[in-house]
This record gives structure tokens, C-alpha cells and sequence, in this order.
């Protein structure tokens, strides 16, 4: 109900406050998703060395 009613209180809005909204969204969102990026960066890191490695054996 609550989200409803935010929806159509933004479509509504024409003073550019949506606006405002969306991009403290899509902001936090971004701030999520860099701090996730850069705890899981080593180990994605060394996965890629490990399949890297992997792939470039020679074959016995």
C-alpha cells in the first residue's frame, strides 16, 4: 500500500524532487555495489590466476 501510494505521489511530482530521489538510489546502489566489488576483489583475483594458470598447463 505504501509503495503505491509513493509510486503515484512521484508520477504526480513536477518540482524535480523524483528526480532527486532516483538518483539517491541509484547512488546508494552504486555505494552497495563498490563496496562489494572491492571486498570480493583479491579472491576474484586469485580465481582468475588459478583458471588462468589452469588453462595455460602444458598437456602431459
Amino acid at each position: 500500500m505504501f509503495i503505491m501510494l509513493s509510486l503515484e505521489r512521484l508520477r504526480r511530482d513536477r518540482r524535480g524532487s523524483a528526480f532527486v530521489e532516483y538518483m539517491a538510489m541509484v547512488g546508494a546502489f552504486g555505494l552497495v555495489v563498490g563496496a562489494i566489488m572491492t571486498t570480493r576483489a583479491q579472491s576474484l583475483v586469485v580465481d582468475y590466476g588459478s583458471a588462468r594458470e589452469l588453462l595455460l598447463l602444458p598437456a602431459m
